[in-house]
């Protein structure tokens, strides 16, 4: 009992230093990622490219959102104003602006050659969308590229795709008639 008691009051100190190390920082010194975008004329991504890289000081407060140490975004905005203004893009558009499949930016993903996020899918609520980072991407374009397109389950995927419609092909045939394609059942 007196191991736990030591231990609480541990915690309940630490936790009265934290709230009063928190309380001590006037409040506008921090602001909304949003609000700083719209404030300094600058985009959401700039801002997020800033924290990723570490020039900003940041909290999540989760589903409060993001924010962001005004001093830190002063004192570094002519380099947050340098950088592109999209750095996020959704995998399928990777996918299609670079010619890489998706299991190319999967192992990428995996390898760490690519930051990215999951957010909700703005088409389809129920699943999950990847963003990933432009300027890593452009970064590694060639060792990415220099990943196998499909792995194996794909490539099982594939083989079978292509033997059901030879088949498929197989069982059709041209009406003498109509010279219309028919299938057989």
């Amino acid at each position: 009992m007196h191991r736990y008691r030591t231990c609480m009051k541990n915690v309940k100190d630490s936790l009265r230093l934290v709230f009063q190390e928190y309380m001590s920082m006037p409040s506008r010194r921090w602001i909304g990622r949003k609000r700083a975008a719209e404030e300094y004329g600058l985009t959401i991504d700039r801002v997020d490219y800033a924290i990723l890289i570490g020039l900003l000081r940041h909290k999540n407060l989760g589903k409060e959102g993001i924010i962001v140490y005004r001093d830190d975004l002063e004192r570094n905005l002519d380099v947050v104003r340098s950088f592109p203004k999209r750095i996020w893009v959704f995998k399928s558009e990777a996918m299609k602006r670079y010619g890489l499949s998706g299991n190319q930016l999967e192992l990428a993903m995996k390898r760490g050659l690519v930051r990215f996020k999951e957010v909700k899918n703005p088409y389809y609520s129920k699943s999950k969308a990847i963003l990933l980072v432009i300027p890593d991407i452009e970064a590694n374009l060639e060792v990415i590229k220099g990943f196998p397109k499909h792995n194996e389950q794909d490539k099982n995927k594939r083989r079978l795709y292509y033997e059901r419609s030879k088949l498929k092909k197989r069982l059709e045939f041209y009406c003498p008639r109509c010279g219309k394609k028919s299938k057989t059942t």
